[in-house]
């Protein structure tokens, strides 16, 4: 019982004294919404997002997200959930009310559906085969009459040697 005792506060005290490993999805939302504003990402994206300048001079473009946002690249303003909805549906309501509210974006964690059968199961982007440890998000962009995207993105590699993909029509 002694040497079940010590082997178990060697352990402890081994995995205490380990550094915490970084989160692999640490700083994706913030590339991502860099990416959104049309700033330089480091190559991480192949091309640039066609809209950004929208977005750039917008006022108060607002942006939920359900990862930990460390650094939110300017002007994007984190707001929660329901604040941002209520933002989405004044600008789907342009055509009926007028008005020009500022864009919103949703950039939240998705998963990698690939429906075998049914009306998408034809498109070949949706045959996308991943690796393991990709991240994948789902990305909602409201510009308003102007434009409106629905993206799906994956982030592959670590903090400091990423690479995004654009999956267009990927369904979340």
């Amino acid at each position: 019982m002694k040497r079940f005792l010590l082997l178990f506060v060697i352990a402890c005290a081994s995995c205490a004294s380990a550094p915490a490993e970084r989160d692999v999805r640490e700083g994706d939302v913030e590339v991502i919404a860099a990416w959104i504003l049309g700033r330089d990402t480091g190559g991480v994206f192949e091309h640039p997002f066609a809209d950004s300048r929208f977005l750039s001079k917008a006022e108060e473009p607002l942006l939920y997200s359900d990862v930990r946002v460390g650094n939110l690249p300017t002007p994007l303003s984190q707001r929660p959930y329901e604040f941002v909805l209520g933002r989405m549906q004044a600008i789907r309501s342009l055509e009926e009310d007028g008005g020009n509210p500022d864009p919103a974006v949703l950039i939240t964690t998705s998963v990698e559906r690939l429906p075998e059968e049914g009306e998408h199961a034809d498109i070949q982007i949706m045959r996308w085969r991943g690796k393991p440890g990709d991240r994948y998000y789902y990305v909602e962009v409201g510009i308003g009459t102007m434009a409106w995207h629905w993206i799906k993105v994956v982030m592959r590699g670590t903090p400091g040697d990423r690479k995004a993909i654009v999956l267009p029509l990927a369904l979340s």
